[in-house]
């Protein structure tokens, strides 16, 4: 069974590139990966007050279990130690038909549960994925919105708690974690690989910048779109929120979620508020053409959960 220094953790807000990093990371000869697994949302959700909602009742199971807990020897602790070899069996059995050293799991909304896999697998690897958050914005209104008619509300918390909740789990981790920018990531990948792979303490193969001839299956989770169709990092990704900018809606939406994070946290995840400030102020559309574009606020309101 592997054990927890062979589980490697990749998350990040959802859009911002996770599926990339994790397609050229499963190309490594020593690292096995699969859709995103999600094996561990649930029952680390089992003991909180929020943000967990089942037929069951929730809340009043969330109660009943630590009144269990909190009859046995070791309490919680109990709990986690449980978890662990769940989570050990599971990543192991992933593992078993292969002859692969690393387990990755790569589930973007683990930002929500960082703190919790620290304590269930202290020596897991962690890898936190940032990317420019008005980009991020642009592809989840593009991919949602504009080609599946969704609504930007069912994405609220992945916009307007991730950032920050990353941010926490940095805290949270210290030196464990790995953080990459998908910029770097895109415009100098086997630089940026080369550091990632020495960090989980393997060697980078160069096979992994040209992951499409890896032959990895196709996912039906995560990005669905260029990662595929180019099978390589593509630097015209980098400005594509710039064009996006041209719609006064998504000018809009762009200007307010800027605001809303603020300089603290955007310099925090490695970009600079001021110049994405200066061109979104360079490229203000007419007070006509925004009279009738929605707030952020407006856009968001009426969220259900994501998908």
């Amino acid at each position: 069974m592997v054990e927890d220094d062979g589980i490697i953790f990749l998350i990040s807000q959802p859009r911002a590139g996770s599926t990339l990093l994790q397609r050229m990371l499963g190309s490594h000869s020593q690292i096995h990966t699969t859709a995103e697994p999600w094996v561990m949302l649930y029952p680390l959700f089992a003991l909180r007050d929020d943000g967990h909602w089942a037929c069951y009742n929730a809340r009043l199971a969330k109660a009943a279990t630590n009144l269990f807990l909190e009859g046995l020897d070791g309490g919680k602790a109990v709990y986690t130690h449980a978890l662990r070899e769940f989570g050990l069996r599971l990543y192991g059995r992933a593992l078993s038909r292969t002859e692969k050293k690393f387990f990755l799991d790569k589930t973007p909304r683990y930002y929500l549960i960082v703190r919790n896999l620290l304590e269930v697998f202290p020596r897991a690897h962690f890898i936190i994925l940032f990317r420019n958050p008005i980009a991020v914005l642009a592809s989840s209104y593009s991919y949602f919105v504009r080609n599946h008619g969704k609504r930007l509300s069912d994405h609220r918390i992945d916009l307007l708690d991730a950032p920050k909740m990353l941010l926490e789990g940095l805290r949270v981790l210290g030196d464990k974690s790995i953080v990459v920018n998908y910029e770097r990531l895109v415009s100098s990948p086997g630089e940026t690989l080369v550091g990632l792979c020495c960090k989980l303490g393997i060697e980078f193969e160069p096979s992994m910048v040209e992951y499409g001839k890896a032959n990895l299956p196709h996912w039906p989770l995560g990005d669905q779109g260029k990662v595929y169709l180019e099978g390589k990092p593509v630097v015209s990704s980098l400005d594509a929120w710039e064009k996006d900018v041209q719609d006064p809606g998504f000018w809009k939406l762009a200007w307010d979620y800027l605001r809303f994070l603020g300089p603290e946290i955007v310099s925090a995840m490695g970009y600079s508020f001021e110049g994405i400030e200066l061109f979104l102020k360079e490229n203000r559309p007419s007070w006509l053409r925004l009279i009738f574009s929605p707030s952020l606020a407006s856009s968001l309101r009426g969220s259900g959960p994501s998908e």
